[in-house]
């Protein structure tokens, strides 16, 4: 299961931060949300960043108290709240700033697909956000996406 993003059909709008905080902490709080848009108005870019569920993920490696698993029902890497002490080496190690931190909590956060049904996915209304599960497909459309990401963030530093 693989959350796919089109980065040409996003425009910024902050629904799927708020139904994501909502869902995991009873909260309209950005600053929760375990998907976080990157926005840059005055170019019109707005970039959408979560967990891209590595196959190989170094926060799962990294973390020294195995805190960072992979649930064998939806494939999603989560983050075990009773294991985690806050080190955050999880966050520096992430290449796409796929994980975050809850301050209240001092525990690391990152997507978790939402047991299988993404609450962004269900709050986007441009359909920027879509959930697959093929695995030929997702391997496809992760490389188109991760490429399609890489443009935007380059087109930021220019």
């Amino acid at each position: 299961m693989y959350l796919l993003i089109d980065y040409d059909k996003c425009t910024g709008c902050g629904l799927c931060e708020l139904a994501c905080s909502f869902h995991h902490e009873n909260i309209f709080a950005p600053s929760l949300s375990r998907i976080v848009v990157l926005r840059r108005y005055m170019q019109g870019i707005f970039i959408p960043l979560n967990c891209a569920q590595c196959e190989e993920p170094v926060c799962e490696q990294t973390c020294p108290l195995g805190a960072v698993n992979r649930n064998p029902d939806t494939g999603a890497l989560e983050v075990d709240d009773d294991k985690c002490q806050g080190c955050k080496m999880c966050l520096l190690v992430c290449p796409l700033g796929g994980m975050g931190f809850n301050k209240a909590k001092g525990t690391a956060v990152k997507c978790d697909l939402c047991g299988g049904e993404p609450e962004c996915v269900n709050f986007c209304p441009t359909g920027a956000l879509e959930i697959i599960e093929d695995e030929q497909t997702i391997r496809i459309k992760k490389q188109k996406s991760l490429k399609r990401m890489s443009e935007a963030l380059a087109s930021l530093a220019e």
